[in-house]
């Protein structure tokens, strides 16, 4: 009984540390991409951020086994870390660059409702797909990723991920062609945000 304490405890603590890299490149990262935004517009990073963040969800298609999943998932996340540090700073300067200084409270406020509401909205939309999927293609029970899954169930379930996956990806891929179509490619107002992106 203690050796399986301690190996739940070994799984926990490696779960915690991989999903440390995105942590790390916020702090590391994101103060410098922020400063770049000011100097250069918020262009480059934002699309690039973007677009490196549709490559990392892509690397998640394989990861349908538990080899897989530590395999491929760590590659993801550590590819995540790159381009979410690229897209968190500039795109919050460059919500609040336009407003007048003012207005810079209520820009603030406005920016972080619409990018919660966002995140719910998402999750919901996401799980509604998945379970979509899964239906469809003959998958029974609560949970479309019971780890005991096997047979036509499990196959719903990995038909699900996938779609999950792709539109996810898909989603990070336009943000990064509307971000290099639709975003200044020049300086702009150094705002609080952008001189504590790390925070």
């Amino acid at each position: 009984r203690g050796d399986d304490a301690f190996e739940w405890a070994l799984r926990i603590a490696l779960a915690g540390l991989v999903f440390a890299p995105p942590s790390l490149g916020l702090i590391l990262l994101a103060p410098r991409f922020g400063r770049y935004a000011d100097r250069h517009g918020p262009r480059l990073p934002i699309a690039a951020g973007a677009a490196t963040i549709g490559l990392a969800v892509l690397l998640l298609l394989p990861a349908t086994t538990r080899p897989g999943a530590w395999t491929w998932g760590v590659a993801s996340i550590c590819l995540f870390a790159l381009g979410l540090p690229a897209v968190v700073a500039p795109i919050t300067a460059a919500a609040l660059s336009p407003a007048p200084e003012s207005l810079a409270g209520v820009a603030a406020g406005l920016n972080q409702t619409v990018a919660r509401v966002g995140g719910i909205l998402s999750v919901a939309a996401l799980g509604a797909i998945a379970g979509a999927l899964f239906v469809r293609d003959g998958g029974e029970g609560d949970t479309p990723f019971a780890p005991s899954a096997a047979g036509a169930v499990r196959d719903a379930g990995v038909s699900a991920f996938h779609g999950v996956v792709l539109c996810i990806s898909l989603l990070a891929f336009l943000a990064a062609i509307l971000a290099a179509t639709l975003l200044r490619g020049e300086g702009q107002r150094s705002t609080p945000s952008s001189r504590s992106s790390a925070t």
